[in-house]
């Protein structure tokens, strides 16, 4: 089992910081190697709405599914995503701070079979990119 888990604190509104990242058509300007994202599913965004992702991973393109299993405004989020291969449960939980807003992120995954070789490698590219995503985020913000 893989997890990983990281927070940041970004100098904006909590409605404004969890709009901008729930919205799909937000994903191109603070994902990494995101192509393209879009809500397959019919409705208002919320819990069982499905997106379909295209990203780059390792030079190869791969779509990946996600479904919204958990989803309150304003305070939560969680996925699950099927990226080829690989199930991924992802969470995301937002909190008002004196400064803005702490956006939180915890994810699991486990590798079977073969995959278990490439867990160091796959997890230490995975936290940095999370990283670097959740920098975009706050960059976006208080640039």
């Amino acid at each position: 089992m893989l997890e990983l888990e990281q927070s940041i604190d970004i100098k904006a509104p909590l409605s404004e910081v969890y709009q901008f990242v729930t919205d799909p058509r937000n994903a191109s300007k603070w994902r990494i190697g995101l192509i393209e994202a879009k809500q397959v599913s019919e409705g208002a965004m919320g819990k069982g709405s499905k997106i379909e992702e295209k990203v780059r991973v390792l030079g190869r393109e791969l779509t990946s599914k996600l479904e919204i299993i958990d989803y309150v405004p304003n305070q939560k989020r969680s996925f699950r995503i099927q990226l080829g291969p690989l199930p991924i449960l992802l969470h995301e939980s937002y909190q008002t701070t004196e400064t803005g807003t702490r956006l939180h992120v915890t994810g699991t995954t486990e590798l079977k079979g073969p995959q278990r070789i490439l867990a160091a490698p796959v997890l230490g590219q995975v936290k940095r990119q999370l990283e670097q995503e959740l920098a975009n985020i706050k960059k976006y913000f208080e640039a």
